[in-house]
């Protein structure tokens, strides 16, 4: 896919996670960490965006979300030609990967 048909998307997929993360992992902390990395190798990429919160619950998936939030972001997932997982212990990350061609 074009750099160009992925910026938007990517971009709120980005926002969407984040907000979730600041919303919900940290309740009744006063503080945590998130990291957020990228990684491209060849057309591949990579995003990954983790917290070390409280861990999202097993109920919660992108498959059967009633949330908004998770809703487009599997969505838009979808729209770009990627995948996105929720990986789970000590925290939560969300790994999206998906494909690019050269600009």
């Amino acid at each position: 896919m074009k750099h160009a048909n992925i910026v938007f998307p990517m971009g709120i997929i980005v926002n969407e996670l984040l907000t979730n993360i600041m919303k919900y992992a940290f309740i009744g902390r006063e503080s945590g960490i998130i990291t957020v990395s990228a990684i491209k190798n060849e057309n591949r990429v990579v995003i990954s965006l983790g917290d070390n919160g409280r861990g999202i619950p097993e109920s919660i998936n992108f498959e059967s979300s009633t949330g908004f939030g998770l809703n487009l972001v599997g969505m838009l997932t979808s729209q770009i030609g990627g995948s996105i997982r929720i990986e789970r212990g000590g925290g939560t990350k969300f790994v999206l990967e998906f494909m690019v061609s050269e600009p």
